[in-house]
């Protein structure tokens, strides 16, 4: 009899360099299969962001709340698969938490895992990890230091216009006319005046929409 095999599959904007689409992960985690003679009862997919809390988060390697993730942990506790196939190691985890999620589990039900691009090893697994979370940590910072020098040169971050500003090619202008209203709405928010206040105010003031929308 076949062992039982799941595929797990994880995209997102930290690995803007990486070229590989869920479907190519797919296709070279069922070539793998067929060639270890596994059945592929399950694909668990971390390819879209997902809410925690109020807010969206990408499906970065380093989280460990992925639902995909935490899916296909559950169903190794129910003995549903023998072997777990990623694409490359860094799908599974980035960092150290999740890596110690996926090893405790696989560790726990005796559980295989295979990659379709290189080899996998438990022993050298921490290493890695940690390699992978300076990795992100540095492109974090290096993200958030473009971003600042930016702001400081007077360009956009974002494709979002925001009211109070006109943005000029790659640079941002203040719009007096607008910029004024959203003074006045920081000026009552420092001051404490509720947001319902804060509407009528302007509502009273004959304020244009945009401003209305902004508090």
């Amino acid at each position: 009899m076949s062992r039982r095999a799941v595929i797990y599959i994880r995209t997102s904007s930290e690995t803007q360099g990486e070229k590989s689409s869920p479907l190519e992960q797919e296709e070279d985690c069922r070539r793998l299969a067929q060639e270890k003679g596994l059945q592929v009862v399950r694909i668990y997919r971390d390819v879209e962001k997902y809410r925690v809390g109020n807010k969206l988060v990408e499906p970065s390697g380093s989280r460990s709340d992925r639902p995909g993730l935490l899916a296909m942990l559950k169903g190794a506790a129910r003995d549903e698969f023998d072997v777990i196939l990623a694409w490359r190691e860094d799908r599974l985890y980035r960092g150290l938490r999740s890596m110690l999620m996926v090893l405790e589990t696989v560790q726990d039900y005796k559980i295989e895992i295979l990659l379709a691009k290189e080899n996998f090893d438990s022993k050298i697994a921490p290493i890695r990890a940690w390699a992978a979370q300076i990795e992100l940590d540095g492109m974090k910072e290096r993200m958030e230091v473009g971003v600042k020098a930016r702001l400081k040169a007077g360009k956009a971050n974002t494709g979002q216009d925001r009211y109070g500003y006109i943005r000029i090619g790659e640079n941002i202008q203040l719009v007096e006319e607008e910029a004024k209203w959203v003074r006045n709405i920081f000026d009552w928010y420092v001051q404490k005046t509720p947001l319902n206040q804060i509407r009528k105010h302007l509502i009273a003031a004959d304020a244009p929409p945009g401003a209305i929308a902004v508090q």
